[in-house]
């Protein structure tokens, strides 16, 4: 079902094609944080569908069910939305996104969309366990300045999804990490072989020295399949 979905906001969106008059259908302009930078593209609100139209590639496009978002914030323009399933969009396949939405009324819109069915739809469910994902609120120094996201950590990844500056937002498999030095709960250096060196603040929410010893095993397990 979701790649008619799909061809149909395509060609909607990029083709000119019509669409039947009783659906409804909210069109927003948006960017989709990728790594090392953004993607321009339109996010569609279709009956039970959300889905984001790659303006560049749209072969990259995806679409998400209603019922299988498990998640989304809003702060200011910046929607972060997570779902149950991964979809695949230009840089690869992943159950978290952060878009920048352009119009301000945008980001209360999806909103209205997930919870229109929120009551009669059960949660979506996932076989990941919580304890295979940790998430942290931090903030990412600049040479000048800083924005604040989250830091996302699973079983093979770390994603940082920043929510003021969605341009710094990157994502790094486990076995690309050269280096990690936390110099204190609240303090942790993100080195990749291939790319800028990443310093976070962790705010609220310290990483405590056994979850940090335990990332650790994981990076150099991963690095050894390099």
């Amino acid at each position: 079902m979701t790649r008619p979905i799909l061809a149909l906001c395509i060609g909607v969106l990029l083709l000119g094609g019509p669409l039947r008059s009783e659906t409804t259908v909210r069109v927003l302009k948006a960017e989709l944080a990728i790594p090392f930078g953004s993607a321009p593209g339109s996010l569609v609100l279709l009956e039970d569908y959300l889905t984001f139209v790659d303006q560049e590639k749209p072969e990259a496009s995806f679409a998400a069910r209603r019922d299988e978002i498990r998640a989304i914030t809003v702060e200011g323009e910046a929607v972060a939305i997570e779902v149950a399933s991964p979809v695949r969009d230009r840089s690869g396949a992943r159950t978290r996104l952060t878009f920048k939405v352009a119009d301000p009324a945008g980001p209360d819109a999806i909103k209205t969309w997930q919870s229109a069915a929120s009551v009669s739809t059960p949660k979506a469910t996932s076989s990941k366990q919580p304890s295979e994902t940790l998430t942290y609120q931090v903030q990412h120094d600049h040479r000048f300045g800083g924005c604040k996201g989250r830091l996302i950590i699973t079983q093979d990844r770390i994603a940082f999804e920043s929510i003021t500056d969605i341009s710094h937002s990157r994502q790094w498999a486990l076995r690309d990490v050269k280096e990690m030095k936390r110099d204190n709960p609240y303090a942790l250096k993100i080195e990749p072989f291939s790319g800028n060196t990443y310093k976070f603040e962790l705010q609220g929410q310290g990483m405590d020295s056994d979850t940090y010893r335990t990332l650790v095993d994981r990076v150099t397990a991963a690095r050894s399949l390099r």
